[in-house]
């Protein structure tokens, strides 16, 4: 009986494997074109992986299905199970790179979904370092995809044209045919329009060419027909952004796609808001909203909310955009919420993991760097968000009780946006000092100073009109990371413009010198200088010597000095009140 019950068990063990085998390629195949019927099959083999404690298979399962629910747009369900993928890679297979690059991008790809760009921006990048071939287009497509949301697009173009040569190399039509239509936003916002519009007609054309033979393509058909939309709306074609944003309705919903049917929607919404058809537009509003909130898809939600407030506000309707408004903040507590909590769990994840690196390479730059960056994640997130809706209510209230309020009140509501208004300039200058990367060889390039200075001078020709500003600029090469080098000088230099003296023209000299292993550079102008005890202050971050007469945050000389040691230079100050001042800093060539 004890021989018969082992052969028994070998055939059952054995007859579930197959099955397992089996339901992971259903999963596969049904995630493309039937999600909800791809989730069953997930789940069911992630139950049997369970049993049979089948590690490799659990991850591939716990991995396939938050995919499959990241689709669906059950986000906070797909971080979940990802995490525990994750995890599980980490303690069974810390050495397998593909598992490792896998969890990660996938939860970076959550991350986008939910508008957390800093945190998806991170784990792209450490994606990335895990170096899989394999997974390399993927994750650089999607790098560029957050670039592209961060307004950042010269940066994104980098990303999307380093994949299609990736793409080209080695033959993958779904993925050249993705960044033909990922890059188009970048090359709208560049005014190239008529590349941007050729890209999304060709991806559209070879989505239905291959979509027969590749069920992958259905989702590139619906993000061409999305894409085409937006190029559309741009151009003020509604009735043609109508057509194809209403196509990727249809083919959102009947393949159980809500991430994109809830965008389509929010499309739909937009479009009928630009043709000034309110009653239509409010239709999509709600059933935007209403399919946002089954989804959890809180980008969809954020958009369709500001735009209809947008609109509302445009027309001078204050009233209408109230109840909008009221649901926006609602929103906003919410994410604000989420976001505290999924960053304070992210740094003391990350702290655990760099405790080990620590460990391993003695990395502690690295480690500090990362927590800062999350960390000012936070600061920036959660406390924007409520700044924002101090300015909306306050105008709100303004408009609501227009001719009722006496002059004091009205000085009193002025206080109030102004002083939000300055917070929010505290916290994006306070983001721009955190955030400041190290630097990376292949970045550094030769820069020629009177090119630098040509193109800033754009930015100051009526900046104090009808004086001028004159610069005077040696003709030299400095070697740096480009933003870093037009952050730096723009910085030192609009101090220069702003603290000039009173009803004079602007004058500033600039000069190079090569030294010993370092380039120094000196900024020279002739306005009201600075005390010399207040010299060495300067360069504190928040540190405002003149905060009545004067705006500013008081951080760009912070983010100047930050800068400078990047590039294991110095940077100091030389000035006498009334006669004006001289920064000096060096740039190291190494």
């Amino acid at each position: 009986m004890a021989k018969h019950s082992s052969d028994s068990e070998s055939i059952t063990s054995s007859g579930d494997r197959i099955m397992m085998v089996s339901l992971l390629e259903e999963a596969t195949h049904l995630k493309e074109t039937d999600t909800l019927a791809a989730e069953k099959a997930a789940e069911k083999g992630l139950l049997l992986s369970l049993q049979l404690q089948d590690r490799n298979y659990q991850f591939e399962f716990s991995y396939l299905l938050g995919r499959i629910l990241t689709l669906q747009g059950r986000l906070d369900e797909a971080h979940a199970i990802l995490n525990e993928a994750l995890k599980l890679a980490k303690t069974h297979f810390p050495k397998d790179r593909p598992k490792l690059s896998l969890a990660t991008n996938s939860i970076g790809i959550v991350y986008y979904s939910q508008d957390n760009r800093e945190l998806a921006l991170d784990c792209f990048l450490k994606a990335l370092q895990f170096d899989v071939l394999d997974q390399k287009l993927k994750i650089l497509n999607n790098l560029g995809n957050t670039y592209t949301v961060n307004g950042n697009h010269e940066k994104a173009l980098e990303y999307f044209d380093a994949a299609r040569e990736e793409a080209d190399r080695v033959g993958d039509v779904y993925m050249l045919t993705a960044l033909l239509l990922n890059s188009t936003t970048s090359l709208a916002h560049f005014g190239d329009m008529e590349r941007a519009l050729s890209y999304s007609k060709e991806a559209l054309g070879i989505a239905n060419t291959k979509i027969n033979w590749d069920e992958r393509f259905i989702h590139l058909k619906i993000h061409a027909l999305m894409t085409l939309g937006d190029l559309y709306l741009e151009i003020n074609e509604y009735e043609n952004a109508l057509e194809v944003i209403n196509e990727s309705l249809e083919i959102s919903e009947k393949s159980s796609s809500y991430v994109s049917y809830c965008m389509a929607l929010n499309l739909m919404a937009v479009t009928y808001l630009k043709m000034d058809r309110e009653e239509k537009a409010l239709e999509y509003v709600s059933r935007t909203l209403e399919n946002c909130e089954k989804y959890q898809h809180e980008r969809a939600k954020k958009d369709v909310l500001d735009n209809v407030i947008e609109y509302y506000e445009d027309k001078g309707e204050i009233e209408k955009a109230y109840p909008y408004l009221k649901l926006r903040y609602e929103q906003s507590e919410i994410e604000i919420k989420k976001s505290r909590d999924e960053n304070f769990k992210k740094i003391i994840g990350e702290r655990e993991m760099e405790i080990q690196l620590l460990e391993e390479k003695n990395d502690e730059i690295i480690s500090q760097n990362l927590l800062l960056e999350q960390f000012a994640h936070i600061i920036s997130h959660d406390l924007k968000e409520p700044i924002r809706n101090i300015v909306s209510f306050s105008h709100l209230l303004e408009r609501r009780l227009i001719g009722q309020l006496n002059d004091e009140v009205s000085e009193f509501l002025k206080f109030i946006v102004d002083g939000a208004r300055n917070m929010n300039q505290n916290l994006t200058r306070l983001l721009d000092f955190t955030t400041l990367k190290k630097l990376e060889n292949q970045e550094v390039q030769k820069i020629s100073i009177p090119e630098l200075i040509n193109s800033l001078n754009e930015d100051y020709i009526n900046i104090i009109h009808p004086f001028i500003v004159q610069i005077d600029y040696p003709n030299e090469d400095i070697h740096m990371v480009l933003e870093h080098a037009v952050a730096l000088f723009d910085e030192i230099i609009r101090n220069s413009i702003k603290f000039r003296k009173k009803g004079e023209n602007c004058n500033i000299k600039i000069t190079a010198s090569q030294e010993a292993g370092h380039t120094k550079i000196s900024i020279r102008d002739f306005g009201i200088g600075i005390k010399s005890e207040y010299q060495k202050q300067i360069f504190k971050i928040f540190n405002r010597l003149n905060k009545k007469d004067y705006e500013g945050a008081g951080v760009g000389l912070a983010i100047c000095e930050r800068i400078v040691h990047l590039y294991k230079g110095q940077i100091w100050m030389e000035s006498k009140e009334g006669k004006g001042t001289i920064v000096h800093f060096t740039i190291s060539h190494e």
